[in-house]
């Protein structure tokens, strides 16, 4: 599921148990993205050292590094992860307003 059909999804849910379900469903896309960026970056660990010694400074190297495929996709991972980890904060933060109105506790 993309981070737009997510938003989607999310703009239709308006119940404690569709949030938790969309919940759930974001936290194992959150989990698969985090396996697919542990995966590029040990392999980040063995090609930086071989691009490393192909270049004058680390910081060539990094930007050498982010030109590749992997490096692309690191970065793409990174920025998924970011956002997923936002919406779910958001999602459990409306289940706690929607819990509390529940209570009449606001």
């Amino acid at each position: 599921m993309t981070i737009i059909e997510v938003i989607e999804k999310l703009k239709e849910s308006d119940s404690p148990g569709q949030l938790s379900e969309l919940l759930m469903e974001i936290s194992a896309e959150f989990a698969y993205l985090i396996s697919q960026l542990d995966e590029i970056q040990k392999t980040k660990a063995k090609e930086w050292l071989e691009l490393r010694e192909l270049t004058t400074s680390d910081s060539q190297a990094d930007k050498k590094w982010d030109r590749t495929e992997k490096g692309i996709a690191e970065n793409s991972l990174k920025n998924q992860v970011k956002a997923y980890d936002k919406l779910m904060s958001s999602i459990k933060r409306r289940l706690r307003i929607m819990e509390l109105e529940a209570q009449n506790i606001l």
